[in-house]
């Protein structure tokens, strides 16, 4: 990965025991072979109610429709995004929704789950105050 000295590579990661479809803990003694720990600057944890309103709001506000993990990774970029005074925020979204569907995760029901999207655009990349 190339980086410039103003870049940050940011990690979703699920809370420890929580299930977010697509993403493991490595608390719980997953790593990949293919993972560098020296290539991540910051860690957010994100749990599946989270991840589930910011993929709905994803499919919603953008028409992306992508899986649970993706929604753990815009989740953390609308948080990091309230840090910023400005600057461009870049998702890997990793997975599509499609293979989802059996779950019943995605699809109502997350207004009650209490997780709320921030004021960010889930699919801005600029970031301005």
């Amino acid at each position: 990965m190339r980086t410039t000295s103003r870049s940050r590579s940011i990690a979703a990661e699920p809370e420890l025991g929580d299930l977010v479809y697509g993403l493991r803990s490595l608390d719980e003694g997953f790593i990949p072979p293919i993972f560098d720990p020296e290539q991540i600057d910051r860690k957010f944890l994100v749990n599946a109610a989270d991840s589930l309103h910011a993929t709905s709001e994803l499919t919603a506000r953008e028409g992306i429709f992508a899986g649970i993990s993706s929604g753990a990774v815009i989740h953390v970029a609308q948080r990091v995004s309230q840090e910023l005074d400005g600057g461009d925020i870049v998702c890997l979204l990793p997975d599509g929704g499609w293979k989802y569907l059996s779950t019943r995760r995605l699809g109502g029901g997350l207004s009650r789950g209490g997780a709320r999207a921030s004021r960010s655009r889930c699919g801005g990349s600029r970031v301005s105050r």
